[in-house]
């Protein structure tokens, strides 16, 4: 197996919890086809073993393709006592880690670089060379020149780099520095492959009641990289890729519990949330805000 660069037209980041593989799951087929998610794994639920969770990854996505690595944002406070420990052993030897993944034909590997540069000449990582891997650089971008040097030596194409700018109300603040990462690493291999990842998912939702807007400046990072991207290089390649509509793993967040249905536009969600009577029933209250949502003026322009 080979990745696939058609699939990182959007490419989203998402966390091994119940209501991400859910809403993962209930894609169309013809969705799941177009898309090549990245899965941060943990322990799932109070499963005894890492396995059990990609068990449910394969049930979401039909043993479609995704890639894995371990949830740098998960902090071994939730899951079954057995699972906790099979993901500090995973910590404290990578490659137990890749030997867990290798067993695993239809997942692509991310690189692991805080401990040395992966040697991917040795026998042992062979396989990864065939199936393909992703490279993280994350916010604040650390590991920049090392991986720079990494991917100058990397004559194939069968990579993608995930350049995830992180979580943050002002993601346009980092505009600038993205920028540079990417003309940086277009400039170390002239045919790379990048994700642009950010967030701006609000935490919270007090003060959201029918009909508020959220921006979503992701796509203004985005297009701003991109831009960056075809100025040095005309092979290097930019895609779309975000935390979809979750927040930070390490926040409780979300205020007082009122039903809400988002709605997809271009650029924005729309936001529907309504606090609902102690004597009303909630699923009542959900098909109210959906009937509000059909017959508003965004219900004809939602994008495919």
């Amino acid at each position: 197996m080979a990745i696939d660069h058609r699939k990182l037209r959007y490419s989203p980041s998402l966390r091994l919890r119940v209501h991400e593989m859910r809403a993962l799951e209930q894609l169309f087929d013809h969705e799941k086809d177009q898309l090549l998610p990245t899965i941060f794994i943990r322990p799932w639920t109070r499963a005894k073993t890492i396995e059990k969770g990609f068990d449910r990854i394969n049930k979401a996505l039909n043993g479609r393709p995704f890639c894995a690595d371990l949830d740098p944002l998960y902090y071994l406070d939730k899951g079954a006592p057995e699972a906790i420990a099979e993901f500090r052993s995973f910590l404290a030897s990578y490659d137990t880690w890749y030997d867990f993944l290798k067993a695993h034909r239809n997942c692509i590997p991310y690189l692991k670089f805080d401990r040395g540069v992966p040697n991917l000449s040795s026998p042992r990582m062979s396989w990864m060379r065939e199936r393909g891997f992703v490279i993280a650089l994350r916010y604040p971008f650390n590991d920049l020149l090392q991986i720079c040097d990494f991917i100058s030596e990397i004559e194939h194409s069968n990579f993608f780099v995930n350049v995830d700018a992180g979580w943050d109300t002002e993601i346009l603040s980092k505009q600038s520095m993205v920028n540079q990462v990417v003309t940086s690493l277009a400039r170390a291999n002239a045919n790379v492959k990048m994700v642009i990842t950010s967030s701006t998912f609000p935490e919270e939702f007090n003060g959201v009641g029918i009909d508020d807007t959220h921006r979503l400046s992701e796509i203004d990072l985005f297009e701003s990289a991109d831009a960056a991207v075809r100025l040095t290089s005309n092979t290097a390649e930019a895609f779309y890729g975000d935390w979809a509509t979750t927040r930070k793993p390490s926040e409780g967040g979300g205020g007082n519990f009122w039903p809400r249905i988002d709605v997809p536009r271009d650029r924005t969600i729309q936001m529907f949330r309504k606090k609902y009577p102690d004597d009303e029933d909630v699923e009542a209250v959900y098909e109210d805000l959906a009937e509000e949502i059909v017959s508003s003026r965004y219900w004809s322009s939602i994008p495919d």
